[in-house]
């Protein structure tokens, strides 16, 4: 599975002009979350699919099905961690968000990282 993304500034960008943008997108999760010992694990990338880029700062936020608990993040390097919650549609606790921050991103960061969540029974 390829996707490409082509991005053109609206204004020309010229002497060092910056801009800041959002890229939001939503994966299978076939390729991407895995099953062991009552645990689900998402290993994804962490950084930019873009190649050759210098990104100050970047979140990566990860929204997990409403009333997940128990959740573990293990990255490569550190990062800054925050939980938030979202609420979507028929929400009634709302979605647990894990959110990640790190400055100065560069290509040699787009390794992969990990969220854990404990899956339970009722």
């Amino acid at each position: 599975m390829k996707t490409q993304l082509e991005i053109e500034p609206r204004f020309p960008l010229f002497g060092g002009w910056q801009t800041t943008f959002t890229v939001g997108y939503g994966l299978p999760l076939e390729d991407f979350v895995f099953y062991s010992e009552r645990k689900r694990f998402l290993n994804i990338t962490f950084g930019s699919p873009l190649e050759e880029i210098l990104i100050e700062k970047l979140i990566v936020k990860v929204v997990l099905p409403e009333g997940s608990k128990d959740i573990e993040v293990s990255a490569p390097f550190p990062t800054q961690q925050q939980q938030e919650v979202k609420y979507s549609h028929l929400d009634i606790v709302g979605r647990p968000v894990v959110v990640l921050e790190k400055p100065d991103v560069i290509p040699e960061h787009n390794l992969y990282f990990q969220v854990c969540r404990q899956i339970h029974f009722w």
